[in-house]
């Protein structure tokens, strides 16, 4: 167990660009199906003239709707200030006179089927209009917006490169609607281990690790909190068979980080345990596979949330749910690696790059960045040198005493227990 961590989102209020709405009907295997989702596009989004864009799709609860789902999670407030792009799916109350999404039956979260079809085509439709990093794309959800999350982790890894299950389900805990409500006031039936198999199998071609971060109250009547850690349990085993094809055990539902914390910015802030499940052929120091938090006293609600604006089943006293997801979608981002630079004294100005040198004795200077896309503060630089000397700062200096070719490496950890890598090559010769 480590030390409180303050995990709370007390930012100022963004103001970002109005949500865009749409509304339209489509053809979704061969049936008419009405799509409708809200859209919040930032101001730093530059279309073609910029880089491409994040994207990240919400599934709100049960007699939610877009525009409360993102007055309640906040999640425009960060999009906005980090630049990416949100979709809020809508169910239609023709279809579901309660909003749920059926997370619950294969025709609607079977791929190609039903309403996994019709958040797809929001999915795409942004994509197609829109400048959207393809390799960026997540969903998250709450309640049955969480189960719904599960099922499209399984039907479309392809799509979306990691997900959020929020006061959810794990895939497939139920097969009817007489099932759904057993599951959802008990706990499951269905073995979290056998169904991650399933999972996986289920995947068939497109099969591939889907990251996965699961929040979950120990006080919510409505979704019973066994879900949560079957969520979670889930996860770790589907993502062990997509990872290598086997049932080895290199990601497994035994944490290899636990982080115990409390909100302390906020009068009676809850507290909270973050688990973190590692790819052990990765190492810890790459970024968790999956992430499980458990928030203690918090009933059916978004952690982290507002009733601002609206907002409906929020826990204004957890976590920052929203900061915390788009924080682990941000670290499967290729861009948010730090950078790693070395300068000889010798040969002030230049970047130490694959094959450059500087001479035995001869005083290297190596400067960290921190990640491009941060949003947290960093705790430490760390640098291990090749040579079993190790050091930590932003700027360091160090003297090789034998010739030959090293690469040194620096590992950057941030205020939340975070850590990413880089590394940078040099060759030293010989006086």
């Amino acid at each position: 167990m480590e030390g409180a961590v303050n995990e709370s989102d007390e930012s100022p209020v963004v103001q970002p660009q109005r949500m865009r709405f749409s509304e339209e009907d489509i053809q979704i295997a061969g049936a008419a199906a009405e799509r409708r989702y809200q859209l919040l596009v930032p101001s730093g989004y530059h279309g073609d003239q910029g880089p491409p864009v994040p994207l990240v799709v919400m599934l709100h609860g049960c007699t939610q709707d877009a525009r409360s789902f993102a007055a309640a999670t906040r999640m425009n407030e960060i999009a906005e200030a980090e630049s990416f792009i949100v979709a809020y799916p809508e169910q239609s109350q023709r279809r579901n006179p309660t909003r749920c999404w059926t997370w619950f039956e294969d025709a609607h979260t079977t791929r190609g089927a039903g309403e996994a079809a019709v958040i797809v085509g929001v999915t795409r439709q942004v994509i197609e209009t829109y400048a959207v990093d393809t390799d960026a794309v997540y969903l998250a959800g709450l309640s049955a917006g969480g189960g719904m999350a599960s099922s499209m982790a399984v039907a479309y890894p392809d799509l979306y490169t990691a997900v959020g299950i929020h006061s959810g389900l794990p895939y497939d805990a139920a097969e009817n609607a007489d099932e759904a409500g057993r599951a959802m006031r008990n706990e499951s039936s269905y073995s979290p281990q056998a169904k991650g198999t399933q999972a996986c199998e289920d995947m068939s071609e497109y099969t591939t690790v889907v990251p996965t971060i699961v929040f979950h109250g120990t006080a919510d009547r409505v979704v019973h909190p066994a879900n949560g850690k079957y969520a979670a349990e889930q996860a770790t085993q589907m993502n062990d068979f997509a990872s290598d094809g086997r049932d080895d055990d290199n990601i497994d539902y035994i944490a290899d980080r636990i982080v115990d914390g409390r909100v302390g910015e906020l009068p009676g802030g809850l507290k909270f345990t973050r688990f973190e499940y590692h790819d052990e052929n990765q190492g810890e120091r790459a970024p968790p596979v999956v992430v499980e938090y458990v928030v203690d006293q918090m009933g059916h609600a978004w952690s982290g949330g507002s009733s601002t604006g609206g907002g409906t089943f929020v826990g204004p006293r957890g976590p920052a749910a929203s900061r915390l997801i788009w924080e682990f979608f941000e670290d499967r981002m290729p861009e948010v690696q730090p950078t790693a630079m070395a300068r000889s004294v010798a040969t002030v100005g230049s970047v130490a790059t694959v094959g450059s040198a500087a001479t035995v004795g001869e005083v290297v200077t190596f400067t960290g960045q921190e990640p491009k896309a941060s949003t947290s503060s960093i705790a430490s630089y760390e640098w291990e040198f090749g040579d079993g000397s190790t050091t930590t700062g932003e700027t360091v200096s160090h003297e090789f005493t034998e010739p030959g070719g090293y690469t040194v490496t620096l590992t950057i950890v941030d205020d939340t227990g975070r850590a990413e890598s880089d590394s940078v090559s040099i060759q030293i010769e010989k006086n």
